[in-house]
């Protein structure tokens, strides 16, 4: 019973410190996007800050080298040993998000997922997480949705869009285009 009543405790604290982070945002459709900026801390002000990925996939890299070239261009410098990181998760089709742990993080509680699992065959999920590889604090955090995209589409209609929204909280909806 007590631990229950700590499960719930602990759902609560999420919602608490997520707003919207549950309940008709997790139920909604395709071609969503969500942003989060953790609360009582600011982006943090330095020149490094590089982009990863766990796969070693074609689609993989462009994912990395298009956010490593939006950090650019926000003053950021992508180096191999940027103390703050932005990981990029791709998920295809309704599959359970990666999860992957963090460096030196223990506390999974403060992970945000938007989105439950029942997501559509077709559609694709990103998530943007920035941490610092140090403490495993994480910062910020985006999630979007969009159906019938290919890989070769997912950087111009999602990573873009996300990353306009970097150090921001917010959502809205993504057009999903398809990049000529």
């Amino acid at each position: 019973m007590a631990q229950k009543s700590g499960r719930l405790v602990a759902f609560a604290l999420i919602l608490i410190a997520f707003p919207g982070s549950a309940g008709p945002v997790a139920a909604q459709g395709a071609n969503r996007i969500e942003t989060v900026l953790q609360p009582n801390v600011t982006l943090p002000q330095t020149a490094w800050m590089r982009a990863e990925t766990h796969g070693q996939t074609p689609a993989d890299s462009r994912l990395r080298e298009t956010v490593d070239l939006l950090l650019h261009q926000r003053g950021f410098r992508p180096e191999k040993f940027s103390p703050y990181v932005v990981r990029i998760e791709m998920r295809l089709g309704g599959g359970p998000p990666l999860e992957a742990a963090i460096p030196q993080y223990a506390n999974r509680l403060q992970r945000l997922s938007l989105w439950n699992d029942n997501a559509p065959v077709n559609s694709v999920t990103i998530s943007l997480l920035l941490y610092h590889q140090s403490t495993g604090r994480i910062y910020w955090q985006a999630e979007a949705r969009c159906e019938g995209l290919t890989t070769d589409a997912i950087p111009a209609a999602m990573i873009v869009p996300m990353m306009n929204e970097f150090g921001r909280s917010s959502s809205g909806e993504l057009a999903c285009t398809r990049s000529s």
